[in-house]
Order: structure tokens, then sequence, then C-alpha cells
């Protein structure tokens, strides 16, 4: 697997948005590596929901605007993998935030795809 450096979606805190991620997470596109996001777990019990890291992503490429994560961008949602109500999505960022996934939950931006990584994804 082609997996680049993975990162963490931080939850703004008091008015304050991380954006030390995205840097990385362009990176592993450009070497043509996946970037695992994985989402802030909270602190005191709220964790982030997919939604919200869907609209964290968009606002982040508002700020860096290098069409990383761009409507259209698709993304892969990792939704309680091995639990019950688990889900294993792909789609656009607009499709992806229309749905509802249990936590937890992580994303996974693709990189440069093998032809078998295709083929799977397009039966998501």
């Amino acid at each position: 697997y082609n997996f680049g450096r993975a990162v963490t979606l931080a939850m703004p805190r008091a008015g304050a948005e991380s954006t030390e991620w995205y840097p990385v997470a362009r990176a592993n596109k450009e070497a043509g590596l996946h970037t695992l996001l994985l989402l802030d777990s909270g602190t005191g019990g709220k964790a982030m929901t997919v939604q919200e890291a869907l609209e964290l992503l968009l606002r982040a490429e508002n700020k860096e605007r290098s069409g990383l994560f761009a409507p259209g961008t698709r993304l892969v949602v990792a939704s309680r993998l091995g639990l019950d109500g688990g889900a294993l999505r792909y789609g656009a960022i607009e499709e992806l935030a229309a749905r509802e996934f249990l936590l937890p939950a992580a994303l996974v931006l693709p990189g440069k795809l093998h032809f078998a990584e295709e083929e799977f994804l397009g039966t998501l």
C-alpha cells in the first residue's frame, strides 16, 4: 500500500483552526501517496464527526487554494469498520457530506491508484 504520513484533523478550539496537516496531505498527494486523515477523538467527550471533518477540509482549501480538497475531490470514508453499522464509502466531498456516518471514522485521500484499488473503489 502506498500510504504517506498520516495526519490528524484537529477540532477547532477557541476560534482557532489548525491547518498544519494540509502541507503533509499535499506532499503525499504530489508523491502519489494515500493520506490517512484521522478525526480528532475530542476533548471532553466531543469527537469530530465526518461532516465536521469534511467542512474543515473545505475551509482549509479556501485558505490554501491548491485544489487538494476542491469540490469533486474523491475521498474514502471508513466508519465503524468491524462493528455493527460499519461502512466504507467512496465519493466526492459534497456527496459524502450529505450522508450520515457513525463514529469512530477516518478518511483517506487517495494518491495514485493502482488498477486493483480503482476497481475496488468502484464497487463502493
